[in-house]
């Protein structure tokens, strides 16, 4: 019998007693500052096993950095590796943890999360692990930062950009108008992808909608349509280019939409299941990597990271191996569903190998049916 065997090796490189402490270049294990405020800029917060240990089981700490000026904090990751879908990083915007959580959070596994920027003066992280595996945790550096420039929706401007707030055309505190038609394209400018991170929507019903294109105007493959409540969350280029266009009718509006601005290296190719590699039969040794990938749901009814990239093949009657390895120190998932893509079945969830292991299925195809494997 016809054996069909994938191996990818994923290259998965990434990632007190006091209730106030100012700072100034300095570093804290986030079990040493645990429930306190820290006010100041540029100092490293680590997981509870700093610079070079593992963090502990059953862990469940937060620290809050203020800039203590008007000015907005920053978070840079430098490495972040925690036990995927179990151990977590939650971020919140603002002074503790009943503020807003961003967009992403909370972070799990071993990509490591874009920069975020607060939208006011103070941001709060929380990290929770469980009772099992532990990992190298998180290297997080702070940076005091102005206030973003704002960019309210405005007709045929195309903005170069890698940081603002983007907002309606009411801006931060009014409603759109009624009877508009507007367009609008950011730009990273650079050879990295453009983020548009969506942290309020709210339109009058479904005739007031805001479309969003991937790339630099309306020419460019829809990525989706969005109005009511349906937040777009997270939206990041394949390109360098991301435009907006905005209908509303003449019977009311609403409060429209609050959204931050970033750049980050482009992901992947793979990174949605409509862009999903093809497997040739007889692949082998398969390079692959989920550095940069987007929060994108997967939809494969695995409980799984939404991180991930895609590959697909047809079946052919025959039994078929799928194997994928994770390089030295990280672990990773497979699911395999098939379907099309918004509208996949399940046909297997992998996760029992742990650090550096080796996930595999082995199963009967059925000819002609496409199947999409998803890591």
């Amino acid at each position: 019998m016809k054996r069909f065997f994938l191996i990818i090796d994923l290259l998965l490189i990434f990632a007190f007693i006091f209730k106030s402490i100012n700072v100034n270049a300095q570093s804290y294990n986030i079990n040493t500052v645990n429930g306190t405020t820290i006010t100041g800029c540029s100092f490293t917060i680590y997981d509870s096993g700093g610079s070079g240990g593992n963090y502990s089981a059953n862990e469940n700490y937060s620290v809050t950095i203020c800039s203590g000026s008007s000015n907005n904090v920053k978070l840079t990751f430098i490495s972040f590796n925690t036990e995927s879908g179990y151990d977590y990083l939650y971020v919140y915007d603002g002074p503790n943890t009943g503020s807003p959580q961003v967009a992403g959070s909370p972070f799990s596994g071993s990509t490591l999360p874009a920069a975020i920027t607060s939208t006011g003066s103070c941001i709060t992280i929380r990290f929770t692990s469980d009772n099992s595996v532990q990992y190298s945790g998180f290297q997080i550096n702070t940076s005091c930062v102005a206030p973003p420039t704002s960019y309210n929706m405005t007709n045929g401007l195309t903005i170069n950009t890698c940081n603002g707030l983007f907002y309606d055309s009411g801006g931060p505190s009014a409603n759109y108008g009624n009877n508009e038609n507007r367009t609008m394209t950011f730009c990273s400018g650079t050879t990295d992808a453009i983020r548009i991170t969506f942290t309020a929507f709210q339109t009058q019903n479904s005739s007031d909608y805001l479309e969003i294109y991937n790339g630099p105007n309306t020419g460019s493959p829809l990525i989706g349509t969005y109005h009511s409540t349906n937040n777009p969350g997270t939206i990041t280029s394949t390109g360098t280019c991301l435009t907006f266009r905005f209908i509303s009718n003449n019977t009311g509006n609403s409060s429209g939409w609050t959204a931050s601005i970033s750049c980050v290296p482009p992901p992947p190719p793979n990174d949605l299941c409509i862009n999903a590699t093809p497997l040739p039969c007889g692949t082998s040794n398969l390079p692959g990597t989920t550095v940069n990938t987007t929060n994108v749901a997967h939809g494969t009814g695995c409980s799984m990271s939404n991180y991930g990239v895609w590959y697909t093949f047809t079946g052919d009657g025959q039994q078929t191996t799928i194997s994928s390895t994770a390089a030295s120190g990280y672990d990773h998932e497979m699911a395999i569903a098939t379907g099309t893509c918004g509208s996949l079945t399940n046909i297997a969830c992998r996760d029992a190998a742990l650090s550096g292991g080796t996930e595999t299925h082995t199963f009967i195809t059925t000819a002609g049916v496409n199947y999409y494997v998803y890591i």
